[in-house]
């Protein structure tokens, strides 16, 4: 059983660090690679999109989209070496991916080379992702005593303020994966099938949800939401 602590929330609750970080968890792993390698291909697709170009058809590859559509929609005008120096290497970086899908190591640059690079050009075009928001399966949390309660498909999971920052951390891609927790219950997610956009989240003593990163990042944003309406926008 939960002990409910009388008193409301205050920022005093959210502040404490409940974690450390794991040794070696800002070394660029290959997962961290794949992570951006499969954003890339999104990346791409929803730049078009918002560039007013159709959505991709089913028969239309990410060559495809690079070599036949990408060079009709230059993302600075007035600066052209910038995009045809990045048309160049979103061919590079096409190739580079096909062969990581397709587990195809051969000769490909270091894992920490290739990890910056297909960083940089996610970070170019993410301005111009399309995030569907999807908070049908969420409702906005709400305190009770001392703890926080966030509905997820009707199921209400009930968590300390603790329990709330190592769920933060879990939904951010960044810091995904990265922490031992200290303070709280032990939240994780995991890749389990093939979709490496589904995590499913374990919070210790609760059933598992599965999100897709725009799930994670809609309940990121509603859980920060509630932290900075009813604690941080008061004195504690």
């Amino acid at each position: 059983m939960f002990s409910f602590k009388k008193k409301p929330l205050s920022r005093i609750d959210f502040i404490e660090r409940t974690y450390t970080d794991k040794p070696g968890s800002y070394s660029i792993s290959f997962d961290d690679l794949r992570y951006e390698t499969v954003e890339f291909e999104r990346s791409i697709f929803d730049y078009l999109m918002s560039k007013g170009s159709p959505s991709p058809g089913k028969s239309e590859t990410l060559n495809m989209a690079i070599q036949n559509r990408l060079p009709n929609f230059p993302l600075y005008p007035q600066l052209p070496k910038l995009w045809s120096d990045f048309l160049v290497e979103a061919d590079e970086l096409r190739r580079f991916r096909n062969q990581i899908i397709h587990s195809n190591f051969v000769d490909l640059p270091p894992v920490t080379e290739l990890y910056e690079r297909f960083k940089s050009a996610n970070k170019l075009l993410y301005p111009f992702r399309i995030h569907a928001r999807k908070d049908k399966r969420f409702s906005f949390p709400r305190q009770s005593g001392g703890m926080l309660i966030i509905m997820i498909d009707n199921r209400p999971y009930v968590l300390s303020p603790a329990d709330v920052s190592n769920l933060l951390l879990e939904l951010h891609p960044a810091s995904r994966g990265k922490q031992n927790y200290v303070k709280g219950r032990v939240v994780e997610a995991k890749v389990l099938g093939y979709d490496v956009e589904k995590f499913t989240y374990f919070i210790e003593g609760e059933p598992p949800f599965d999100l897709d990163q725009d799930e994670a990042a809609t309940l990121e944003d509603l859980v920060t939401s509630w932290i900075g309406q009813k604690c941080y926008s008061s004195s504690s």
